[in-house]
């Protein structure tokens, strides 16, 4: 109000309370932090001296729930997920339980992308759907491709280099809410290896794990 700014936080019941508003327009800002969600609404207060109840819609939202398993419809335990909310562009992210179930509740309604990736691996999955309505609950399961592999060995001149870091990153940033890395070490023959990885393109980064801004790049497609 007037260019002055003033916080607060609900209690467990939605309610707020602002004292010492000057009189005048003002905007009230509403956001949940657990879900993302915001909204906003501006009104005039009358009279600074008497009581003024202004109440905050938030945007539609529901609830987003599904089941990741892999190639063979098997459960995939405490999968890593992303859900991103479009056009609100809200991102969040969770794990599976042991069954590799997964929800998020506030969701804002409109296009909703999830991913979800099995644990320690390149493995992943995407699903793309909508909310439409207030309220609704969408079952969004994920299914994970049949794996690739990628594999190598790392020499300097034909001497093997053991004990060195090697990191894996995918190149297709859009499947999910950033750029997916894995690591792994070289053996004491430099060899190393990745044993569950989408299709796709990635690269293949090599350095002595003290030292990891000097070292190897290469490309690979799965």
């Amino acid at each position: 109000a007037n260019g002055e700014y003033r916080y607060t936080t609900a209690d467990a019941e939605g309610r707020f309370l602002l004292l010492g508003l000057p009189e005048g327009t003002f905007t009230i800002r509403a956001e949940d932090p657990a879900s993302g969600l915001a909204g906003e609404a501006a009104g005039t207060l009358p009279d600074a001296s008497q009581p003024f109840d202004f109440d905050v819609v938030m945007p539609a939202s529901g609830t987003v729930s599904g089941t990741v398993r892999d190639a063979a419809a098997q459960a995939v335990p405490f999968a890593e997920i992303s859900v991103r909310s479009l056009p609100a562009d809200i991102a969040r992210s969770t794990s599976a339980d042991d069954q590799g179930r997964y929800a998020f509740e506030r969701v804002p309604t409109g296009t909703v992308d999830v991913v979800g990736v099995k644990p320690g691996t390149a493995l992943h999955g995407a699903a793309a759907s909508a909310l439409a309505a207030h309220g609704d609950t969408l079952v969004m399961d994920i299914a994970l491709p049949v794996p690739g592999s990628i594999s190598g060995a790392l020499a300097d001149a034909g001497t093997p280099m053991a004990d060195h870091c090697v990191e894996l990153r995918s190149q297709q940033t859009a499947f999910g809410l950033g750029e997916l890395r894995v690591l792994a070490q070289t053996d004491g023959t430099g060899a190393f290896g990745f044993a569950e990885v989408a299709p796709g393109a990635y690269s293949v980064l090599a350095a002595a794990c003290t030292n990891a801004d000097q070292g190897a790049v290469a490309h690979v497609d799965v």
